[in-house]
């Protein structure tokens, strides 16, 4: 009988084949490649992350003087393998790509799987307020256009987790998983819609991310205390803030005019 999985688990599934997909036909790969066939996110996903794999092995990189030793050093004080080590069955036939890696028992190819990352990543870096405001100016035609954000790759986080202001009602969160920013894998982006007490509601984007992935992280605590700016067309209405606890960076995108009902339908009701 075939599995169900969501998104997130396929891909973490499909992470266990090897590098070269040669193990992709086995009994237990087979619902995973299924859902391949029919998410189109998940296929260009998993295609990105095959390309990757092979470019590594391919790869023949060069380090800079001093790099090397930089590098053997942060390998070696990583938890990471074996982590990811005491996470596998002793059953399981299969080495997922990491582990992969290291059973080559190959430091010179560690050092260059490390050294393509260090110099290949397509990540752009840490973003500006500035940068996450502006975002949904290519993106989206409005606050709730969902279909453009469905549109987007699903957020994949380690945990499967993507946390949610202090205070809101985890059922504002539209039905569906969690999408990834565009350009920012570690971003995570969804939609929302608040009821209001006038037995409407304001839809909204907002953005999670880490406060170390930020540039100026906020300084304010809160929704009701942080400014609202305009995006660049002027579409969207832009607040951000800071939960110092977690470190997480929330940036909340309204229509124009909807900052101010939205703070008030975010404040506590006498009970």
């Amino acid at each position: 009988m075939a599995i169900v999985m969501n998104c997130h688990q396929v891909l973490e599934h499909l992470d266990a084949a090897r590098p070269d997909g040669s193990d992709l036909g086995e009994p237990e790969l087979i619902d995973a490649r299924a859902h391949l066939a029919e998410c189109p996110t998940c296929a260009s996903e998993f295609q990105r992350r095959t390309a990757w794999d092979l470019q590594v092995m391919a790869t023949e990189v060069e380090l800079p003087a001093g790099l090397q030793a930089r590098l053997i050093e942060q390998v070696a004080g990583s938890d990471e393998l074996q982590d990811v080590a005491a996470r596998v069955t002793p059953g399981r036939r299969r080495l997922s790509r990491r582990l992969w890696f290291a059973s080559l028992g190959s430091t010179a190819l560690v050092l260059v799987a490390t050294a393509a990352w260090y110099f290949g990543s397509s990540s752009p870096g840490p973003a500006t307020l500035q940068q996450l405001q502006d975002w949904p100016e290519e993106f989206l035609g409005s606050v709730d256009d969902l279909e453009a954000l469905r549109a987007l790759p699903e957020f994949v986080s380690v945990d499967g987790a993507v946390d949610f202001p202090a205070g809101w009602d985890p059922d504002w969160r539209l039905t569906g998983p969690a999408r990834q920013l565009p350009d920012h894998e570690r971003m995570a982006v969804m939609a929302f819609r608040i009821p209001t007490s006038r037995r409407g509601s304001v839809p909204g984007i907002l953005l999670v991310a880490a406060s170390s992935d930020i540039v100026d992280v906020p300084k304010v605590e809160d929704f009701a205390t942080a400014t609202p700016r305009y995006s660049a067309s002027r579409r969207f209405s832009a607040a951000a803030w800071t939960n110092p606890k977690t470190g997480t960076v929330f940036v909340c995108l309204v229509a124009p005019g909807h900052h101010e009902r939205l703070r008030r339908a975010l404040e506590p009701r006498p009970v």
